[in-house]
């Protein structure tokens, strides 16, 4: 299935554990094809990984401020991840911290 466009949805979250980025649509997959994300916890440093029903993407460790970045130059050829239809695109954020913002931009495809 070819991709032909991107979309981008700001991300502003503060919760620990699960925080729907977008939401799941029952007749399309979402594709990551590219995220800016800037991170900061109240102490230590915590995990963040992409969850869906048949896995996840991550986790990746971050500091106690730290951002995540993927470039989108050839997402539309070769996204990052993959979510099927039906799941949305979730992050869940892990720490040991009493608090957390998470913030940036995540770039996606709907196919």
């Amino acid at each position: 299935m070819a991709l032909t466009s991107i979309l981008t949805i700001g991300v502003n979250a503060t919760a620990i554990g699960n925080n729907t980025i977008v939401a799941a649509n029952p007749a399309q997959q979402i594709f990551l094809c590219g995220m800016v994300l800037i991170v900061t916890f109240a102490t230590n440093g915590g995990t963040l990984t992409f969850n869906n029903q048949e896995g996840s993407f991550g986790p990746f460790i971050m500091p106690a401020s730290g951002t995540l970045a993927l470039d989108d130059v050839n997402s539309l050829s070769s996204p990052y991840a993959e979510f099927p239809a039906n799941t949305g695109m979730v992050i869940n954020v892990s720490t040991g911290a009493a608090s957390v913002q998470l913030s940036g931009f995540i770039r996606y495809a709907l196919g």
